[in-house]
């Protein structure tokens, strides 16, 4: 999710829009979706604005880290 995420950015999305971005029509794949952007908001590498989510300003730089 969150490399998917560093893919789009800086676009932004909302997490109602995830699944259909991902291609999920299975609700098990939708709650898997859901559940991994609250991991993520919780641990401070995706930063919600209003209702938009996009990755933090920390994931975008260990991408950059991990890239070299």
């Amino acid at each position: 999710m969150l490399a998917f995420l560093i893919d789009l950015h800086p676009t932004r999305v909302t997490v109602d829009e995830l699944p259909f971005a991902l291609d999920t029509k299975d609700f098990a794949e939708k709650d898997a979706i859901a559940r991994a952007v609250r991991e993520l908001t919780a641990v401070d590498l995706l930063r919600p604005e209003g209702e938009l989510i996009g990755p933090s300003r920390a994931a975008l730089h260990f991408e950059r880290l991990e890239r070299g």
